[in-house]
């Protein structure tokens, strides 16, 4: 059985007998299952390997891009407690730049926004990127947020370590403004 299948059974279970089952490390008490218990077991989904699986159909790979670019694939089912994001890194570089919140997922589809570099036209001319498409836990995404909102406030984008993080798909693009526009 599925680790959400088995999820939703116990779930289901927990809140109609309003009882508390307990597992080694995971306490599915139904007052507590919505929050602390799926993020318990979505971390665990993580340790153990059950991952969604998922492509990058766009942008192809070593495309010429701008600092927006619009990223799209296919996604199997994300698990309860567990967010898809993108985040970019710079050739060479350790520090992952997460973008604006999960991605949207219709289906099997996904879609989102990548942030190549800075927004000064022109900068990073030429450098390579990763973009990544990651799985993380909400209390990690509830931490890139938090980044976020301190970044846009002081414009202080030193990105962060890629800690709690599981690499879904990738795609390497580089950034050249002026070939983005012309389309060469």
């Amino acid at each position: 059985m599925s680790s959400k299948l088995l999820r939703k059974l116990l779930s289901y279970v927990a809140k109609q007998r309003g009882v508390s089952i307990r597992f080694p490390g995971v306490s599915l008490d139904p007052a507590t299952l919505s929050s602390r218990a799926i993020e318990k077991l979505a971390e665990e989904d993580v340790r153990r390997g059950i991952f969604p699986s998922a492509t990058f159909d766009y942008p192809a790979h070593a495309a010429i891009v701008t600092h927006v670019v619009d990223c799209r694939g296919t996604i199997s089912a994300v698990a309860e407690g567990q967010q898809v994001w993108l985040a970019v890194m710079p050739e060479g570089g350790y520090l992952l730049h997460p973008n604006r919140g999960p991605v949207h997922i219709h289906g099997d589809l996904w879609s989102g926004v990548a942030y190549v570099g800075s927004r000064v036209k022109g900068a990073a001319s030429d450098q390579t990127f990763e973009i990544r498409l990651v799985l993380i836990s909400d209390t990690t995404a509830y931490e890139w947020q938090s980044y976020l909102d301190e970044a846009h406030r002081t414009g202080g984008w030193t990105g962060i370590p890629a800690d709690h993080v599981h690499l879904l798909a990738s795609r390497t693009v580089i950034r050249n403004d002026a070939r983005a526009v012309r389309g060469t």
